[in-house]
């Protein structure tokens, strides 16, 4: 599924031209807030998030939010640290996602309210399922059961 939805991404960026769709540039920057680079160090510590099913986006920005909190640079508020990162800390799915978003993300609250909006019901419908299938297994026994 994951291959699948990868090729049909690769698919239409090949087909079109990058004119028409809104990259993402209004990623949140403060004004006034100091300049910083993120450290590769950073970079590669952070979390990956692919945006498929099995993936809770609530885990991932927790796990965000530690790794910020670890290598945050004097004098650099904490929502700036995360909202420079959190594009490095997509891939895939998310990635193209986020990239091709155009919900204006003004403040690292609105990016992780976009994110988690889009990216819960992914993973509510995973929890669903599992739980369907656990109730049928559970009535399957019952069945397998009163048949000795």
């Amino acid at each position: 599924m994951v291959k699948e939805r990868g090729e049909k991404i690769s698919r239409e960026l090949a087909s079109s031209s990058m004119n028409s769709y809104p990259f993402c540039t209004n990623i949140h920057h403060r004004e006034g807030a100091p300049k910083f680079e993120l450290k590769t160090r950073l970079i590669q510590q952070l979390p990956k998030f692919f945006g498929v099913e099995n993936e809770n986006p609530y885990h991932h920005l927790r796990e965000l939010n530690l790794v910020c909190a670890m290598m945050k640079p004097g004098g650099v508020c904490a929502d700036d640290v995360k909202a420079k990162a959190f594009l490095f800390s997509l891939t895939g799915f998310a990635k193209h996602w986020f990239l091709y978003q155009i919900a204006p993300m003004n403040s690292w609250n609105d990016m992780e309210t976009i994110f988690t909006r889009k990216f819960i019901p992914i993973m509510m419908r995973q929890t669903a399922l599992n739980q369907q299938v656990d109730a049928i297994i559970k009535h399957c026994g019952l069945c397998a059961a009163s048949d000795h």
